[in-house]
């Protein structure tokens, strides 16, 4: 699972002006996936930065609480629909 989701529902009746100006410091997990932000076509998720921040993938048997993911739960780092994002001394590794 991602350790971290920003995103709009992509259902257009749900109302969203925006969402902006998110900043993150000092995050470590370790997790099935990586970050997700997704805004929509027109409205896009900005100014989202991370900062000292280390995500880690590891094999679901290596997590605590073991469950069977799908492949929809183990997703690389993905931005869609979103401007200006900041990675400073952030890192995504795996142990694969």
């Amino acid at each position: 699972r991602s350790p971290l989701e920003i995103e709009i529902d992509p259902d257009r009746e749900t109302p969203c002006e925006c969402i902006k100006n998110i900043y993150l410091s000092h995050v470590y997990a370790e997790t099935l996936g990586m970050p997700t932000i997704k805004g929509r076509e027109q409205t896009h998720i900005e100014n989202i930065r991370f900062t000292d921040c280390d995500f880690r993938k590891v094999r679901p048997e290596s997590i605590a609480y073991y469950f069977e993911p799908t492949l929809k739960e183990i997703q690389p780092f993905t931005v869609k629909y979103a401007d200006n994002i900041s990675l400073n001394n952030t890192t995504f590794s795996s142990e694969e």
